[in-house]
């Protein structure tokens, strides 16, 4: 057997010789190696080994880090998202620190210990995946988050604010009259070569509809910085944490991309160029109710339970009628397979009901056993139709 110790703590064993082993960090290692024969004999062996880093190994492995960052790149088709991506993982710089990694090893002015010590420190973000999505929801502003100073600051006939409930009040119940605000939101992550992933943002979709010719503003409140938003429509104010958009037409549709946030705790509302806060003071301002499905469901249930019960009701009837005209089973087969065959020979209805009048049966019985013919056996209608054409012919 071999035993082997490596000279940087670790060691190993085989029963052939052979072993493969690689060092962290390169440098000079005291190799140690015994062997125990047959016969329990052991002898034991030292050598100096030089352990180092292959240039090659690491330009290739730089080489593919810059392929991944353009194939990420390229995989960015949203501008916005773009955006954020550089301003959040600064992309290009460690694409450019790629650079000088290579060019240092090739070219003498870095060793290949320092390069795959660099180099294992930078994050290559690989792709980006779905974290989160809301769908499409209609945003009703709680006056609450609705700031007053931004509402004297906004509105060009400056409203009375000295009542700042009252204020904010009239502006949720302005924007719920006159406007309908859908939010939607689809939140990222970022997954680097080494496995790790980190939030990355989110993506809402603001989609305005004006019921009213009046110009007026949006203004979305969001707790992220400033800085760290990009939006699709760049004609906009910034009042502290809050971004205010003038809006000409009666349509408007806004994308902003931001840190990481819960589309539904947004606050977005909508204020004209005047704002009447008279009477506000104690006004409780009603979110507008979802329609409701119970009405439906519940007429639905109705004409089932209706349904059911005319059924309940109508199949004994039938029995009963059943029972009543033919209080012996066999005569309603009976009746049946006669009409059955005179149609088949020929007859028409006219006649098949002489016969059987003729022998004894009543027309309530005949009416109900000719529907059941015609009910369970369709294609004696159009023998029926045939046979009263071909008795035309023969009178004529």
């Amino acid at each position: 057997s071999y035993n082997i110790n490596f000279g940087d703590g670790s060691s190993s064993s085989s029963t052939d010789g052979r072993f493969s082993h690689t060092y962290s960090t390169q440098g000079n290692y005291t190799l140690t190696v015994s062997v125990t024969d047959s016969q329990n004999l052991t002898g034991i062996k030292q050598f100096i080994i030089q352990a180092g880093i292959f240039v090659e190994n690491l330009n290739q492995s730089i080489i593919s880090k810059g392929n991944s960052i353009e194939s990420f790149i390229e995989s960015l088709t949203d501008p916005l998202l773009s955006q954020l991506v550089e301003s959040k993982l600064h992309v290009n710089e460690t694409n450019n620190a790629l650079i000088r990694l290579y060019q240092g090893l090739n070219n003498g002015s870095l060793t290949a210990s320092q390069v795959k010590q660099q180099l294992s420190q930078l994050q290559i973000p690989t792709q980006i995946v779905t974290s989160e999505e809301v769908s499409s929801f209609r945003s009703t502003p709680d006056y609450n988050n609705i700031r007053s100073d931004i509402i004297e600051s906004v509105i060009s006939v400056k409203p009375d604010c000295n009542n700042e409930e009252a204020c904010k009040k009239a502006a949720a119940k302005w924007t719920l009259d006159n406007t309908n605000i859908m939010l939607s939101s689809r939140s990222y992550s970022v997954v680097f070569d080494d496995g790790s992933s980190v939030d990355l943002g989110t993506s809402l979709n603001i989609d305005i509809t004006k019921s009213t010719d009046e110009e007026s503003s949006i203004i979305i409140q969001t707790p992220a910085a400033t800085s760290s938003l990009v939006f699709s429509d760049n004609n906009f104010n910034v009042i502290g944490n809050a971004f205010v958009f003038n809006i000409t037409t009666n349509h408007v549709y806004i994308e902003v991309v931001m840190p990481k946030v819960d589309a539904m705790g947004l606050t977005v509302y909508a204020l004209p160029l005047s704002l009447d806060v008279t009477g506000f003071g104690n006004y409780q301002v009603k979110k507008p109710q979802k329609t409701s499905s119970a009405p439906l469901i519940i007429g639905i249930i109705l004409i089932v339970v209706v349904i059911a019960g005319v059924i309940v009701i109508w199949i004994p009837y039938f029995k009963k009628k059943k029972k009543l005209l033919f209080p012996n089973t066999y005569d309603l087969r009976n009746i049946t397979m006669f009409i059955v065959n005179s149609i088949n020979a020929g007859y028409p209805i006219n006649e098949i009901k002489k016969k059987l009048l003729a022998a004894g049966w009543k027309n309530e019985q005949i009416g109900y056993a000719m529907k059941k013919v015609l009910k369970e056996k369709p294609q004696m209608k159009k023998k029926l139709h045939s046979n009263a054409k071909l008795l035309g012919k023969k009178k004529r």
